[in-house]
């Protein structure tokens, strides 16, 4: 389009000689048969592949180029020895940009859903940027205090974990399944009672009751041994 040459050159490091077909056309042949079209004729032949001239030759007795039949006696059809130095091949850019912005985005896209009309962000387990929520049921000191004591609990633990004690429990929870966190963990008069938890999953919203003691194995369970939700009763 440009009639520039955009290809580019690569040499070889030895130069190469290799057998090619080559199709000579046979100038007087071609005048003679095509007269005013001859020129056509030699161009249609400088650009056409040697293996199917001589193949159509064997199957139909000339090859078909525009509307015009070139027979056997307007070509010669030989093999030739070229040395070659290097070859000449048309240059393209792949793109492998593979950046935090470009994967943090195709994370999120893929994760956004919604449910009831509330956003849940169904976050791979194990790139969730946070682990667990713990929430007291209510904001009452006793239960407030032993929600803190599990979140301490965790984060010495290594677990990334995020507390919340600020307006209902379901808002709580809303807030949590927006962010993407997998697991919520709630304390509650029972677990005064007991020392059981409720364990929320995010995705499906099921909730189970565990020990208090065992939440950090069950989290390990689920989140490095890739254990069920359901599993963790």
């Amino acid at each position: 389009y440009s009639s520039v040459d955009l290809s580019a050159f690569k040499a070889y490091q030895k130069p190469k000689v290799r057998k090619v077909k080559v199709v000579k056309p046979s100038v007087d042949e071609i005048k003679s048969s095509f007269g005013k079209g001859a020129d056509k004729v030699f161009k249609a032949l400088s650009s056409a592949p040697p293996e199917e001239v001589e193949r159509a030759f064997k199957e139909k007795g000339f090859f078909e180029v525009e509307g015009l039949k070139i027979y056997p006696n307007h070509v010669e059809l030989r093999e030739q020895e070229i040395k070659e130095t290097g070859r000449r091949f048309f240059p393209h850019v792949v793109e492998p940009s593979f950046g935090a912005e470009r994967l943090l985005y195709a994370v999120l896209e893929y994760a956004y859903s919604k449910v009831k009309d509330r956003v849940v962000m169904r976050i791979p387990r194990d790139l969730a940027p946070l682990q667990a929520a713990v929430f007291p049921i209510v904001s009452k000191e006793e239960l407030v205090k032993e929600a803190k004591k599990i979140y301490q609990k965790l984060i010495h633990e290594g677990f990334e974990v995020f507390y919340d004690e600020e307006g209902s429990i379901g808002r709580r929870y809303a807030r949590a399944d927006e962010a993407g966190i997998p697991v919520a963990i709630t304390v509650d008069r029972q677990t005064l009672e007991d020392e059981t938890v409720t364990l929320r999953d995010r995705d499906s919203w099921k909730q189970i009751r565990v020990k208090e003691s065992s939440v950090g194995d069950k989290l390990r369970e689920y989140f490095e041994e890739g254990a069920p939700f359901e599993a963790l009763s």
